[in-house]
């Protein structure tokens, strides 16, 4: 199951980049945005490595979940009217 999982994900990428090198105006150079794509990649992967590695000591545990307290608050889903509501009749606690 997992290597058909693995080729949907591989055939999905295939076309999302087909569809952002189509979009691309013919001014721009389509090896420059590979290479633009790559570097980007490749920074994203060293903060993930990085990040990791700051959970080794206890000031970098905490700023790892400070920085994941951050993203949790700006994923929140957003608070059905009702319990909005009886949020704000409550003071703040539903």
């Amino acid at each position: 199951m997992f290597p058909l999982i693995m080729a949907f994900g591989g055939a999905l990428g295939i076309f999302h980049g087909h569809a952002h090198g189509t979009e691309l105006p013919e001014v721009f150079s389509a090896y420059g945005n590979a290479v633009g794509l790559v570097i980007g990649t490749g920074l994203l992967l060293l903060a993930g490595i990085g990040f990791g590695l700051m959970t080794r000591s206890g000031a970098g545990t905490a700023a790892v979940r400070m920085a994941d307290a951050d993203r949790g608050i700006a994923c929140r889903p957003p608070v059905r009217a009702d319990r909005a509501e009886r949020h704000a009749d409550h003071g703040g606690r539903a």
